[in-house]
């Protein structure tokens, strides 16, 4: 099949998907429908180089002859897509989670949704809070929803503690103490601010505790300015963004995994570092409660309140010989449930379904 794949921007999940749908034999057409480029008008998958395509989309269906659109998130480029792609063309609608799990809740935003989600052939959600989000708003919507809760890379993410993970500890001086580990972007919407402010709480009843603070984005100057003001430089080590073939060795030099994002559908994080055999600390809600059981791999706190974050802190940090069976069990659920290898032919199912039913 070649398949239109419409979005605002190219991700590192973007190039995850691209290289699934070329390995999956398909042809992917790029158009990009925000007001950025990119530099070259190309994005390399996987050694394969593409085309990006002029953003009107209106001709590029009938110009590339596609079989399907790939389209998301579901407010944004979806709803534009909607609104240009000819009627008769399989659209299957691609959730990225917190666009309808948080984004929805302004009413403007939940109509530019349904919008996308009525000319939706298919809808792909990575989590089953999506599908319960959109059936409070239309009780009776009918089109199918497929099921991808993402996955990562088992081979890559071994579950064992490396060499060079152990070595990491040491050069950082970190070998005996606990070492808490985040690696989500530093934007408004991560809450690192709130991790921090919890972070701080542990440590001035625990000094053991150390935080590998993995990450970057627009809030660098005020969450550097936080560490200096809560004094935790010597206790926080932030090596900016890690690139993906790195971030293993960082999650194996860790031992407990936390996220301080109030929004998840399900998150690629969090899959990391279960598949890494970590326990985790997650916000207790949404698609966070599909993948942690309180107490049974890890432990749900309200992340929007550092009080309450720094409580399932404190709890997990007092149960630390449960670490170990935890761990395993995320490893397990992992293989059994989040194995990229075999979630991915999910796309091809989604495109087929969408074509049956644009028949």
């Amino acid at each position: 099949m070649r398949v239109l794949y419409v979005r605002d921007a190219i991700t590192a999940h973007d190039r995850r998907f691209l290289k699934a749908i070329i390995e999956q034999g398909h042809q992917p057409v790029v158009a990009l429908i925000s007001e950025g480029r990119l530099p070259d008008a190309l994005i390399d998958v996987g050694g394969v180089t593409l085309s990006v395509a002029p953003a009107a989309l209106g001709s590029i269906a009938a110009d590339y002859e596609v079989d399907v659109a790939h389209v998301g998130p579901v407010p944004t480029v979806a709803a534009v897509a909607a609104e240009h792609l000819p009627r008769h063309l399989p659209f299957v609608v691609v959730s990225w989670g917190c666009d309808v799990l948080r984004d929805c809740d302004d009413e403007q935003v939940r109509r530019r949704a349904l919008l996308s989600l009525d000319r939706a052939s298919v809808v792909l959600v990575d989590c089953e809070a999506v599908p319960r989000k959109i059936r409070s708003w239309r009780p009776k919507f009918e089109t199918p929803f497929v099921s991808f809760p993402w996955g990562v890379d088992l081979a890559r993410y071994s579950g064992e503690r490396s060499p060079v993970s152990a070595a990491l500890r040491d050069k950082l001086g970190w070998t005996a103490n606990i070492v808490l580990i985040s690696t989500r972007s530093w934007e408004p919407i991560y809450g690192i601010d709130v991790l921090l402010a919890a972070f701080g709480r542990i440590v001035a009843s625990n000094d053991a505790v150390r935080l590998l603070l993995i990450g970057d984005g627009s809030l660098r100057p005020t969450i550097m300015s936080q560490i200096d003001v809560l004094g935790l430089r010597e206790r926080v080590h932030a090596p900016g963004r890690v690139p993906e073939k790195d971030l293993a060795r960082w999650y194996a030099a860790a031992d407990l995994y936390v996220s301080s994002s109030p929004c998840d559908g399900t998150s690629v994080s969090l899959l990391e570092a279960m598949a890494s055999s970590l326990p985790a600390v997650v916000h207790g809600d949404l698609g966070n409660t599909e993948w942690i059981a309180e107490r049974e791999n890890g432990w749900l706190a309200d992340c929007r309140d550092p009080r309450s974050l720094a409580g399932a802190l404190h709890e997990a940090i007092e149960k630390k010989a449960q670490w170990a069976a935890m761990g395993r069990t995320n490893r397990q659920r992992v293989v059994a449930d989040a194995d990229w290898a075999k979630n991915s032919p999910r796309l091809t199912e989604a495109y087929q379904l969408a074509k049956r039913r644009a028949a």
